[in-house]
Formats: structure tokens, sequence, C-alpha cells
């Protein structure tokens, strides 16, 4: 039979609460989710980037930034529209 296999990224839109907290539970959320973790298990974000620096992204649409940084096996990019998580080695 087939081997069911975890996701090798995932992404997730912004809603309408672009705040820094929100949008770090979110950059967590996806990571745990494609390593099948519990969000506690994972590192801090404000151990790999400014959560400032995060949050001055997602709050400004017309600037059209993204930040990339490399978080728990792989490597998250945020622009003002979501964040997008790939894990390092995995894709196909």
């Amino acid at each position: 039979m087939f081997e069911e296999r975890p996701p090798t990224d995932a992404s997730a839109e912004f809603d309408d609460d672009p705040s820094q907290e929100h949008v770090i539970h979110e950059i967590v959320s996806v990571v745990a989710d494609v390593n099948d973790c519990d969000v506690m298990d994972l590192p801090p974000v404000s151990e790999v980037i400014d959560p400032d620096a995060v949050e001055t992204v997602v709050q400004n649409p017309g600037a059209n930034v993204v930040l990339g940084f490399e978080y728990a096996g792989g490597f998250v990019r945020v622009t003002s529209e979501g964040v997008v998580y790939e894990r390092a080695g995995l894709s196909e």
C-alpha cells in the first residue's frame, strides 16, 4: 500500500488581524503542521528573527516586501498576505 507522508510545505493567509502576536502564531502553527509536532515543541521564533521586523512586513502591504528566514529545519517566507514554510530536503 501507499505510505502516507507528511506535507513538505504549508501556507496560511493573514486575516484582518496583522498584529505581531497573530503573525507569530500563524508562523508557528504552519511550521508545526508540516513538522507534525505541537507548537510548544518548536523554539521561540524570536530566537531566529526580530518579531518587530515581522510585524513591519505584514503591516505595510504596499511595500511588496518578503521576509525570509530559516526556522525549525526549513525556510519561512512572510509577506503582507501570509506565511509559507518549506521543510528543507523533502521537496518532491
